[in-house]
């Protein structure tokens, strides 16, 4: 489910907050830290190849 180190830091922030704070703060975190992290394009960027595309033939 976790492709990378930006998720998984993601994932770990947002458990953290939930177990230690509550599941609004949580969920008003994610929020806020998908759109620091991974931004409105979804982690996509531009000019960027994905791992099937940079496979040695």
């Amino acid at each position: 489910m976790v492709n990378d180190n930006i998720s998984r830091g993601y994932a770990l922030a947002i458990g953290m907050i939930t177990a230690f704070v509550s599941p609004a703060w949580g969920i008003g975190a994610g929020i806020v830290l998908y759109l620091l992290l991974i931004g409105k394009n979804g982690g996509a960027m531009e000019g960027t190849a994905s791992k099937e595309d940079k496979q040695v033939s």
